[in-house]
C-alpha cells in the first residue's frame, strides 16, 4: 500500500492480514535477519526496509512487517515476520486462558503491535507511537538479531552496542554449537562429544572468546590448554586464565603446533574453525565487508595482508584463489575487475574491495552479500587456513591418548571435506580397494573410530538464536590404541591412482569452465557492440 497523503500523515491502517501457519505451507526455513543497516527517515515517517531483510519477510506470507515496542530493551522497536509471530502466539496460548501471565504478555506485545505492508519501493510508514518509543528523528538503524530485528535511533544503538560488547568481554560467554540430537540419541555439542572428566587434560585449539575452555573447566575438575594465534584473543582471555589458574593455560600459537607445547597425551581436543566473532566485529581487523576498515584479514602477527595479495597477484592467480577458496563462479570476472580497479588506485580498505565485487556479482535472493565468497577466499589464503587444518588434524592424531576424543566444528564445505576425509580414511569406515586391482599390502590399523558417520548440524532454534552457527558442521571421532599413521597420510597405490585420475578430470573440467566463461564474456561484448551498431544505424537512418 502507498503511504498516506499529505498533510495529515495519518498512521497506516492496521489491517488484520491472515497469518498462515508454517504447517499449512509445508516446511519452511527459519527466518534469519543479519547485519546492521542505517536508513533515512523522512518527514512523513517513511523508512525503507533493508534489502537483505525483504526476502526473509516475503517468504513468510506477505510483503510486510510486524513491529512492536521492545519488551526487553527500552528505547527500541522489535520487528519480525509472521512466522515468529506465530511462535509468539503459541507461547502466549500455552498459558492458562485468561491467566495473569497470558494477559500481561497480550497487553504488552499484541496490543501495541502494528502490521505494516511496504510499498513498491520497500518503504513502510512508522506510526507516531513507535517513532516516539525509539526517539527517531531523521535516521534509523535496523539491527538483525537472528529471528528478530530491532530498529534503533543511531546514537542509542551505538551506546547499547558498546555496553553489550563490554558485558560480553567480562562474562566471556560460551557459544558452543549444540546441534539437535540425531538418531539413537547421538551426542549434540562439542562438550557432550568430549565428555570432560575430573583429572582429564583437554586442548582448546581455537580459544577465541573462551567459550569451550570455560565450558570444559566448569563441567569437570580438569585442566585445559588453549591455543590462539591472535594476540588480542590471548590478552582478552587473561582474566579467565587468572580466574581458573592453574587449570587453564593460554598459548599464543597455531593449533598445528600443539605437540610443541604439551607434556603428554590429552583426553580431548576441540577445534572451532574459521574467523572468530571479535575478529569479524572489529572493523580494524579487516575481515568484514559490511564495515569499512583496513584490508588486513590476518588472524595473527606477520605475513601478507589481504591488500598486499589483491594488489600484487596476477589476474590468473586471483581468479584461481577466489575460485579455489571461495568457490565463486564468477572468479574470472571478479579478478578482471580487481586488476582494472587497482590500476587506478591500489586497494587499501574493505569497502573498496566489497564495492568492486558487488559491481560484478549480483545480489542473491537469499540475502547473502555478493562479496561473501571473495572475502572468504582471501581470508583463507592469507591465513593458510586449510593447510593449518591439515597439519592440525595430523597433530591431534599424535597428541590424543587412547579413547581420547576429537571434535571439529567447520563452517564451509572446504573445511568439512578435509575433516571428513581425514577421519574417514583413518577409521574402519574407510573404503576398501577394488578386488579387481592388485593389493598394495597391509593398511595401517584404524587410528580413529567415528562417533557418528554424518556431520551433526545445528537445529532451527539455535540457527535462529545464533545466525553465525547456521552453517556449522560438527564431526567427532574417538582415538584408538593404534599408532598414528606415519607421514600424516598412507594411501593404497590404487587409491592414489584414482586420486590422480580424479585430479586430471577436475583440471579438465576447470579448463573447460574457464574457456566457456571466456567465450560467454566475448559473446556478451559482441552483443553489446552489435546493439550499439544497431542504435547508430537507427540514428543515421533517422
Amino acid at each position: 500500500a502507498d503511504a498516506p497523503p499529505d498533510p495529515d500523515r495519518a498512521a497506516p491502517a492496521r489491517t488484520a492480514w491472515p497469518l498462515r501457519r508454517g504447517r499449512d505451507r509445508g516446511p519452511i526455513m527459519a527466518p534469519i535477519f543479519l547485519g546492521t543497516h542505517e536508513v533515512k527517515l523522512d518527514s512523513k515517517g517513511r523508512v525503507s526496509i533493508p534489502a537483505p531483510f525483504r526476502p526473509t519477510l516475503s517468504r513468510q506470507g506477505f510483503d510486510g512487517v510486524i513491529l512492536f515496542p521492545s519488551y526487553k530493551v527500552e528505547g527500541a522497536i522489535e520487528g519480525c515476520g509472521q512466522e515468529f509471530l506465530n511462535q509468539l502466539m503459541d507461547s502466549v496460548n500455552s498459558y492458562q486462558l485468561f491467566s495473569d501471565e497470558q494477559e500481561d504478555l497480550a497487553a504488552t506485545i499484541f496490543a501495541a503491535a502494528h502490521q505494516l505492508q511496504w510499498d513498491g519501493n520497500g518503504r513502510i510508514v512508522l506510526p507516531d507511537a513507535l517513532i516516539e518509543v525509539a526517539g527517531l528523528s531523521d535516521k534509523a538503524v535496523f539491527v538483525g538479531t537472528g529471528s528478530l530485528f530491532r530498529i534503533w535511533e543511531p546514537q542509542r544503538w551505538a551506546a547499547y552496542q558498546a555496553e553489550r560488547r563490554q558485558s560480553a568481554k567480562q562474562k566471556v560467554p560460551s557459544l558452543a554449537v549444540k546441534p539437535q540430537s540425531g538418531p539413537g540419541g547421538a551426542p549434540g555439542g562439542v562438550l557432550e562429544v568430549l565428555r570432560p572428566r575430573d583429572g582429564g587434560i583437554y586442548l582448546d585449539g581455537t580459544f577465541g572468546l573462551g567459550g569451550y575452555s570455560r565450558g570444559l573447566l566448569e563441567a569437570a575438575d580438569c585442566r585445559v590448554v588453549a591455543f590462539d594465534r591472535d594476540p588480542a584473543a590471548i590478552a582478552a582471555g587473561a582474566p579467565l586464565a587468572a580466574a581458573y589458574a592453574p587449570r587453564l593455560r593460554l598459548v599464543q600459537d597455531c593449533f598445528s603446533q600443539m605437540a610443541c607445547h604439551l607434556e603428554g597425551p590429552v583426553d580431548g581436543i576441540a577445534l572451532d574453525l574459521g574467523v572468530s566473532s571479535p575478529q569479524l566485529d572489529q572493523a580494524e581487523r579487516g575481515f568484514s565487508f559490511r564495515s569499512d576498515g583496513p584490508l588486513d584479514m590476518r588472524m595473527g602477527p606477520g605475513g601478507e595482508t589481504a591488500a598486499q595479495v589483491v594488489n600484487s597477484r596476477s589476474e590468473a592467480e586471483l581468479a584461481d584463489l577466489i575460485w579455489r577458496y571461495g568457490e565463486e563462479r564468477k572468479s574470472r570476472q571478479i579478478a578482471r575487475a580487481l586488476v582494472a580497479r587497482r590500476a587506478e588506485q591500489p586497494f587499501a580498505r574493505t569497502l573498496e574491495l566489497a564495492e568492486t565485487v558487488r559491481g560484478v556479482v549480483r545480489a542473491a535472493k537469499d540475502g547473502i552479500d555478493p562479496a561473501t565468497r571473495t572475502f572468504q577466499a582471501l581470508r583463507i589464503y592469507v591465513n593458510d587456513e586449510l593447510g593449518e587444518l591439515e597439519r592440525g588434524l595430523a597433530a591431534a592424531e599424535r597428541c590424543l591418548a587412547p579413547h581420547g576424543r576429537l571434535a571439529v566444528v567447520s563452517f564451509h564445505s572446504l573445511e568439512d571435506r578435509i575433516v571428513k576425509d581425514f577421519l574417514r580414511r583413518r577409521s574402519s569406515a574407510a573404503p576398501r580397494g577394488s578386488r579387481h586391482l592388485p593389493d598394495s599390502g597391509a593398511q595401517p590399523a584404524p587410528s580413529f573410530e567415528l562417533i557418528r558417520r554424518q556431520a551433526i548440524k545445528p537445529g532451527a532454534r539455535e540457527a535462529a538464536e545464533n545466525p553465525r552457527a547456521r552453517s556449522a558442521r560438527l564431526r567427532a571421532a574417538e582415538r584408538t590404541a593404534a599408532p598414528a599413521w606415519p607421514g600424516g597420510m598412507i594411501l593404497r597405490w590404487s587409491t592414489l591412482l584414482w586420486l590422480v585420475a580424479f585430479a586430471v578430470a577436475v583440471g579438465l573440467v576447470f579448463q573447460i569452465k574457464y574457456e566457456v566463461q571466456d567465450l560467454e564474456d566475448r559473446l556478451a561484448r559482441t552483443q553489446t557492440r552489435i546493439q550499439k551498431d544497431r542504435e547508430a544505424l537507427h540514428v543515421l537512418r533517422a
